[in-house]
């Protein structure tokens, strides 16, 4: 009897495998994983000691640090492409800072419907998480979302 059963739950497990009950269709996408690892870098402690965003911040909400990330300010602290020089991927290297991959690109907020592979962030104050979904194709659903937690600031948000 025991044997039956644990026969039936293996073939149930391995139909379930088969069927579809792994990883979603390009989750494992080099591109998407590589723009998730520069968004992680872009809010990560590390990257937002050098950046203007702490002395700038009237907030702790991700949503704020998002739109700052999107800004004119934000995007001039974004890491070079693949495509960039010799010289940029050495320093990349040495600061184990990711590059932004050729394939794909960072959105704000929403998908953009004429950018194929993309990777959309997007704060939520109520968690205090910043969100990053993943996408192949806007038109389609997402094929992952991540959510991890803000930094932490030393200083209280600046008043305006």
């Amino acid at each position: 009897m025991r044997m039956r059963h644990f026969l039936l739950e293996f073939l149930c497990l391995l139909w379930l495998g088969a069927c579809g009950g792994g990883s979603p269709e390009g989750a494992d996408d080099p591109a998407l994983r590589q723009l998730e690892s520069v968004a992680r870098h872009l809010t990560g402690p590390r990257h937002l000691r050098q950046s203007a965003y702490p002395g700038i911040r009237t907030s702790d909400r991700p949503s704020e640090l998002v739109s700052y990330l999107f800004s004119d300010i934000g995007v001039a602290e974004w890491p070079a492409g693949d495509s960039g020089s010799a010289i940029e991927r050495e320093q990349m290297q040495a600061t184990r800072t990711p590059m932004l991959p050729a394939e794909g690109a960072l959105v704000h907020a929403r998908p953009d419907p004429r950018i194929g592979r993309q990777l959309v962030l997007s704060g939520d104050d109520d968690s205090g998480e910043i969100v990053a979904t993943a996408y192949l194709d806007p038109t389609r659903p997402p094929v992952y979302t991540e959510r991890w937690g803000m930094p932490e600031f030393r200083d209280s948000p600046k008043e305006r």
